[in-house]
């Protein structure tokens, strides 16, 4: 289905003549990252591909549009977890980026940053760790110090150092990226309530558990108000050992019982997106 789709955008696009090449390039790369959004990759994939020859022949080798195009083709193999098909492209989109953008620009540190993704998805953390640190300077140079753009490249770096086993620095930086968030999404945003969450997990992982249960408790409040349910059965569960671990069992029963009550209380909330919007 998804094949046919990105068929049939194709043949749209072509067929309208009044479209310059340039329009039907930026039109070709809307389209692979709306597909992307829903998942259909192979459309993704398929739209690239095009657009990358028509960008080559438009501008050459060397070109933003062509950045941009291996980029999304990165993205697309890294989420169907192909990190090794994602690399070439995306160190190729790093390498025109950087002959493109003479001064720092959130593409480039997006490439970077995606780069980074990848890194950590094939366990190369000291990679994945330099790679962010690139993003961050570029995008506070680009887009300034409390961008919401920041705050995510922080969230990532605080993951990776989650993997590496150093939880002190994975909570500095995902408490950075909390105070990023709050000061640009507000305070009931869903990825403040993502955060939270997280820093609750990490808090858990220390044995905190008087700050784990702040975070827990604060990051189901906003997935309740959010409109998303509940944090998911397995931040529900970390909940209702926090508060039998401590002896508040009147909340570990009030938690148990919301959880029943909730008809999508199974379903997962505030999954990780990439930072800077397609």
């Amino acid at each position: 289905i998804a094949a046919n789709h990105s068929i049939a955008s194709l043949r749209f696009i072509n067929a309208w003549k009044p479209v310059s090449e340039t329009e039907r390039s930026k039109s070709l790369q809307v389209l692979a990252n709306g597909f992307m959004l829903f998942g259909r990759y192979d459309s993704t994939l398929l739209l690239m591909d095009t657009a990358i020859a028509l960008n080559r022949r438009i501008y050459g080798d060397v070109s933003e549009a062509l950045c941009a195009n291996y980029l999304c083709l990165a993205r697309a193999y890294n989420n169907l977890t192909r990190y090794q098909e994602a690399l070439p492209y995306i160190n190729k989109s790093i390498e025109i980026g950087r002959q493109v953008f003479q001064k720092p620009h959130p593409l480039l540190a997006k490439s970077i940053y995606v780069r980074g993704v990848i890194q950590a998805n094939l366990k190369e953390f000291q990679a994945a760790v330099r790679d962010f640190e690139e993003a961050e300077r570029m995008v506070r140079q680009a887009l300034g110090e409390t961008h919401p753009a920041v705050g995510n490249v922080y969230q990532m770096m605080g993951d990776t150092y989650n993997d590496m086993g150093d939880l002190e620095t994975a909570l500095n930086y995902s408490r950075r990226s909390l105070a990023i968030r709050e000061a640009t999404l507000g305070v009931h945003h869903g990825e403040v309530g993502y955060v939270c969450l997280y820093l609750g997990n990490l808090y858990l992982q220390t044995g905190d558990y008087p700050n784990a249960i702040l975070y827990y408790e604060r990051g189901y409040e906003i997935a309740i108000k959010d409109g998303n349910g509940t944090p998911g059965f397995d931040k529900a569960s970390r909940m209702l050992f926090l508060y039998a671990t401590v002896g508040d069992f009147v909340k570990e029963a009030a938690v148990f019982e919301s959880m029943l009550r909730q008809g999508d209380w199974l379903t997962g909330f505030g999954e990780r997106s990439e930072y800077v919007s397609n």
